[in-house]
């Protein structure tokens, strides 16, 4: 089987899936993540194969960082409660 993740983010996000990726090489698959060119070597590392993500991830967490639309996303899909109402 080949398997492509894709992680846009922090190291929390790619960490989880470069493991993922070393236990699906163990077993004899074959596991790329795509992600950003800082976590390059933590994935290469592992033994499974990089493809860079052809954009900035600091930027797009940036944007989403306080963003009322990334909470609101959240709340509809019943992960979190927030206090503040939707706004019309």
């Amino acid at each position: 089987m080949i398997i492509t993740a894709v992680a846009v983010g922090t190291r929390g996000d790619v960490e989880p899936l470069a493991e993922l990726g070393e236990e699906m090489l163990r077993r004899g698959h074959e596991f790329r993540i795509l992600a950003s060119e800082a976590f390059r070597s933590f994935i290469e590392n592992k033994g499974v194969t990089f493809i860079k993500l052809d954009t900035d991830a600091d930027h797009v967490m940036k944007y989403h960082e306080g963003s009322d639309t990334w909470r609101w996303k959240r709340h509809e899909c019943g992960e979190r409660k927030y206090d503040k109402e939707r706004p019309d």
